[in-house]
């Protein structure tokens, strides 16, 4: 307890508290709302009780402190985000999370019949940005399975793979793939549309080293970052659906757990850490930024809030050249604070190949992405094709 001085000439200081009310979660339904029960310090007759939206958790061992706040009229401040635990290399490869999603044949064929009833009713889809969950509501199946992904994405590893359909994948052409991808976002919340709502990450045969091109539009390997394309634009999920996958060799995904690196950086180097935890300048590849823009367009690599929640942004190259793009000179030590982290994110890598159908979505604040360098073999027309969705929400 601590005192909460609402009136500085009260003579009663238990009537100033703020309670501090520990509550042991247990399993809940996503349907589910939990009650809360809130007593002033003095008065246990004088109680409210709280009903917090669902929340979609499972099996959260530890307690939370939520803050209770009594003012003139009794408000009340319910509890900020559970903080997540970090993972390692080996908590994902032996499956301590459930982060590896497999659909069986039944209900394969029921999303399948799902997206053909959709396309029977809307044989095409002449703007993706108009599709919503209205016109997905009735897959019912695919539905949960997007339940399963946004839990463990929201409140597991942060991480979901989920399993190319158990079908013959020949029989699913590649307007019934886009379809099956496009409904899955927008049941984990809101697909952003800056780039359009799938956007294709292929080769176009750039370097983004020499032109301000998004490395998507490359076939180099990308390093360890997260999505965005400028400071206001902070996607929570970042989703990839496999079409086609390299011909020849290479195009492998590869994760890396941003918390554990953090609490690794902040115990090993602190001071480098609390580099990286002030706003840096970051180059903004949309077409068009002028240089007021790019002057505003500063964030941490690290922000940490109140409730020691980290949001993680990360792309060391842009950061390198948004400081080249507006003439002013790195901060001391901060190529030592990015070779730092890099070096800290390879050391517990997990590494994905997709296959046609497979879906890979992550945490967009809380785990890195990277790609493998891939090559396509000249001789055939079909060149590597993932499709990309930004979600919020």
């Amino acid at each position: 307890k601590r005192k909460h001085n609402r009136k500085s000439n009260s003579n009663n200081n238990s009537k100033n508290m703020v309670k501090v009310i520990e509550i042991q979660q247990r399993l809940y339904l996503a349907t589910d709302n939990f009650r809360m029960i809130v007593r002033d310090s003095d008065d246990d007759d004088d109680e409210q009780v709280v009903k917090v939206p669902s929340i979609e958790f499972q099996k959260v061992k530890r307690s939370i402190h939520v803050r209770s706040r009594y003012g003139p009229s009794s408000s009340i401040l319910v509890p900020a985000a559970i903080v997540r635990e970090p993972w390692t290399r080996d908590d994902l490869l032996e499956r301590r999370f459930q982060h590896s999603i497999e659909i069986d044949s039944g209900d394969s064929q029921e999303i399948v019949d799902e997206l053909l009833e959709w396309r029977k009713t809307q044989p095409q889809i002449v703007d993706e940005q108009d599709v919503t969950l209205k016109d997905v509501a009735h897959m019912k199946t695919l539905a949960s399975i997007a339940r399963q992904a946004r839990h463990e994405l929201y409140h597991g590893s942060g991480v979901a793979r989920i399993s190319k359909l158990d079908i013959t994948m020949d029989g699913i052409d590649d307007d019934l793939l886009r379809r099956y991808y496009l409904a899955f976002g927008v049941h984990l919340g809101k697909p952003l549309g800056n780039y359009g709502r799938l956007y294709s990450v292929e080769d176009q045969g750039g370097d983004y080293t020499k032109k301000a091109i998004p490395v998507s539009q490359t076939r180099a390997t990308t390093r360890f970052h997260t999505d965005s394309s400028a400071k206001a634009v902070k996607p929570d999920l970042v989703g990839l659906l496999c079409v086609r996958p390299a011909s020849l060799r290479g195009g492998a995904s590869r994760l890396a757990c941003g918390l554990l690196a953090y609490n690794t950086m902040k115990s090993r180097h602190p001071e480098l850490c609390a580099l990286l935890e002030q706003p840096h300048y970051r180059d903004i590849v949309t077409p068009g930024a002028d240089a007021s823009q790019r002057r505003d367009n500063a964030f941490p690599v690290f922000a940490v809030s109140l409730d020691n929640s980290v949001c993680i942004r990360y792309m060391r190259f842009w950061i390198e050249k948004g400081y080249e793009k507006i003439g002013l000179p790195q901060p001391p030590r901060l190529q030592e604070a990015l070779d730092t982290l890099d070096a800290i994110l390879e050391e517990q890598v997990v590494t994905f190949t997709l296959e046609r159908g497979e879906m890979l979505w992550v945490h967009n604040t809380t785990v890195l992405h990277d790609r493998t360098a891939y090559e396509d073999d000249p001789g055939i027309n079909q060149k590597r094709l993932l499709l990309r969705q930004w979600v919020v929400g």
